[in-house]
Parts: structure tokens; C-alpha cells; sequence
């Protein structure tokens, strides 16, 4: 539960506003204490330290070398000095937490139920709260605000992650029809749930996932092709459902996306003229970019909109502030659990273990796309799922011996 709600992307200012929390309690640096201590006593309790690889520790401590040796020219040092201790602290457990944590897949499984329990309560609460009309196509009616604020990020990427996670693996564990049919019906609330949240990329990334991982389920033997046709179902259905509701409650989603073609639309110029800057700052620093948080100083303010801090586009952000060399370590940290994974796929392709891989790659997937589009470098979900990238592996080595 702790690490579940650790890696959701809120720093939780609304609800601890809501719920009366002093400002001096922050929620996110207790679950920062709490699996700390978790993991101590675990590593106590077992006398044991689990095997993390080397390309894995050797590529992120180099990426973090670049990241604060960046301090030294960066010209917003206070923001990039609260960005390095974030990665540092924050993001750096979320990283190598899995490796304490998922050592069983009982684990895992609660992790991802936590997920689904989160995504059930908060798609209870948006469509009670109802923060706008699910017919009036009106632009200026998307104002999603409730009492426990406005994040559609987060109740995005909760719901996106749960209907990944039953749809992947928990669906195909050994349940009950009546199990199985209680999975289906959540997952149709939380594709709902996704549809009538305001965000625009969280959708795209969702059913670009579905799409590649229906094809990332065809195997080639030699001139014969083969699929797995409980993906090719998976797929076929949750296109069809979204399509059905892109012509219902998704129409917030067509509505911004249509006003994207809008020359003076804000999200466009806003998002366009960073992007832009960020690009314009690694052609000037390419090898070592601006410096970490520097970014924050060269990005457009428009009139009564918060000023862009990071370009909201995780690869322009790293190439900008870290440029060649932070890219090159980026794209090795992703590329290299990417490939682990791809490796756990073929091995255990005819295995009741085919899920594992399957599900932390469609929640890589889905969490690298969010970030093409919002959050950060010190993105805990990314990184966490890095991590488990890896550690799914003992966890499968676990159980094998245990059957």
C-alpha cells in the first residue's frame, strides 16, 4: 500500500488542505520514512541483501553523477539543488525499492490490487463529485476541481495502471467466474473513469499501450507467426469500449484535442514554445546542457498561467539540462530494463509467469508516455518500474523453486 501510493505522481497539498494536515506534515516524505524502515527491517530480518545488477547500479549512479556535477553551471542552483536531493532521496528508493519489496509474487499482486482498490474509490468519488456536464462540449466547462482537488494526472494514471494490471495479469490468475467477472466490470468503470478525466496524453498513452502489447504477443518461429488470443481479445475489446465511450463521456477529450488545432489555444502555445526553448538549449550546450533545473529560467510565462518549470517532455528535459551524456544514460537506464524484460517475455512465453513481464511492461510503457507529456526527471513511477524491470526476475526464480 505504502509504495503504491509513494509513486503516484501528487505531492498531496489538496488533501492534506482537506483533511486539516498541517503544512508541516508532508505525506510523501512519510512513505519515504516508512519503506525505509520497512526495507531496513526486512534486510535485517532475512540477513540477506538482494542482487541488484551492476549495468543497473553502475548507469544510475552515473546518471547522478552528471546530474549534481550539472550543479556546478547551472543558473537556477536552488531548483536544481531541490531536484538533485528529490532524485537522490525520493527517486533513488523508488528505484531500488522493488528489489527489497517484490520478493514474492503475493507481493506484486497486492501492489497491483492496491492500485485497483485506489482506482475503485477515487472513480466512485469523480463521477459523485462530477466536476463537469458529460454532455456540454464547451471548452471552457472542463474545470476539473473537487474537494480533493484537481489532479486528473493522478486519477489518470491510477486507473490507466489498475486496468492495466487486471488486464495483464491479475485476469489470468486462477479465479472464480465470479472473480473474473468483478475484474471485468472494473475494468470497464475505470476505462470510463480514464475517458471523462480531462487529460488528453493519459488516454493516447493508455490505448497506445493496449496496441503494443497486442503486438508484442505475436512470436515469429521461422515463417510462421503465432499470437496469444487472449491479447488479440484484450485488444479488440478495449478499443471497442473505447470507442464507445470516446462518443459518450470521452467528449471532453475529443473537445481538447480539437482545440489543440487552434492557433492561439494556450495548451498549444504554451507547450510548443517551451518545447522549442528546450531543444534550442541543447543545440547550444549539447554535451553537458544547461545545468539540472536550469530549464526553470529560460521558459515562457504567459499571463495567469503558471510558468513552466521543466518542459514537460522527460527526453527534452534531460537533453536541455544534462544533454548528450544525461541522454545516453536515460535511454540505457529504460533501454536496458526494456530489454530484461523483453528476455523474461521469450523465456517464459509458454509459462503460467508469462504475465509478470508482460504486466511491468505495459505499465513501462504507459508511465514513459505519461512523461512525454507531464512530470518530471525525479518521476518515482518510472523509475520504480525500472526497478522492477529487474526484480520480477528473482521473484520468478523464487517461485520456480518453490513449485
Amino acid at each position: 500500500l505504502s509504495f503504491a501510493v509513494f509513486i503516484t505522481p501528487t505531492n498531496f497539498v489538496k488533501i492534506n488542505s482537506y483533511l486539516s494536515i498541517p503544512d508541516s506534515i508532508n505525506i510523501k516524505m512519510a512513505m519515504f520514512l516508512y519503506l525505509l524502515m520497512t526495507i531496513i527491517i526486512l534486510v535485517v530480518k532475512r540477513e540477506q541483501i538482494p542482487i541488484i545488477p551492476k549495468r543497473l547500479i553502475i548507469a544510475y549512479m552515473s546518471f547522478l553523477v552528471v546530474m549534481i556535477w550539472s550543479l556546478l553551471w547551472t543558473p537556477d542552483l536552488q531548483y536544481g539543488l531541490l531536484k538533485s536531493l528529490e532524485f537522490v532521496f525520493l527517486t533513488s528508493l523508488a528505484c531500488f525499492a522493488p528489489f527489497f519489496l517484490f520478493r514474492e509474487e503475493k507481493v506484486f499482486n497486492r501492489f497491483i490490487m492496491t492500485l485497483v482498490v485506489i482506482s475503485a474509490f477515487l472513480s466512485v468519488f469523480v463521477f459523485i463529485a462530477k466536476p463537469y456536464s458529460f454532455l456540454e462540449a464547451d471548452i471552457e466547462a472542463v474545470k476539473f476541481d473537487t474537494v480533493l482537488g484537481g489532479n486528473y494526472i493522478l486519477m489518470q494514471y491510477v486507473t490507466g495502471m489498475a486496468s492495466l494490471g487486471i488486464i495483464y495479469h491479475l485476469f489470468y490468475k486462477e479465479n472464480s467466474r465470479i472473480v473474473r467477472t468483478i475484474y471485468f466490470v472494473l475494468t470497464l468503470i475505470f476505462l470510463a473513469t480514464l475517458m471523462y478525466s480531462s487529460g488528453k496524453s493519459s488516454i493516447i498513452s493508455f490505448f497506445l499501450t493496449v496496441l503494443f502489447m497486442f503486438f508484442m504477443s505475436v512470436k515469429r518461429n521461422g515463417a510462421v507467426l503465432s499470437f496469444k488470443r487472449k491479447y488479440f481479445r484484450i485488444g479488440f475489446i478495449v478499443l471497442l469500449v473505447g470507442a464507445v465511450f470516446m462518443m459518450s463521456i470521452g467528449w471532453v477529450f475529443v473537445t481538447r484535442t480539437k482545440a489543440l488545432s487552434t492557433p492561439d489555444y494556450y495548451g498549444r502555445v504554451e507547450r510548443l514554445s517551451n518545447a522549442k526553448i528546450a531543444l534550442d538549449l541543447f543545440l547550444e550546450n549539447p554535451l553537458r546542457g544547461v545545468g539540472i533545473g536550469g530549464f526553470n529560467m529560460y521558459s515562457i510565462q504567459m499571463e495567469d498561467i503558471e510558468k513552466f518549470k521543466y518542459p514537460h517532455n522527460i527526453l527534452l528535459e534531460v537533453m536541455s539540462e544534462l544533454g548528450m551524456v544525461g541522454l545516453a544514460l536515460f535511454l540505457f537506464i529504460l533501454g536496458s530494463a526494456l530489454k530484461n524484460l523483453l528476455y523474461l517475455k521469450r523465456k517464459y512465453w509458454h509459462s503460467h509467469f508469462d504475465t509478470l513481464p508482460n504486466v511491468v511492461i505495459s505499465f513501462l510503457l504507459f508511465t514513459f508516455l505519461m512523461a512525454m507529456t507531464s512530470g518530471n526527471i525525479t518521476n518515482l513511477a518510472l523509475f520504480a518500474l525500472v526497478g522492477t524491470a529487474y526484480s520480477i526476475e528473482n521473484m520468478i526464480k523464487k517461485e520456480s523453486r518453490e513449485i
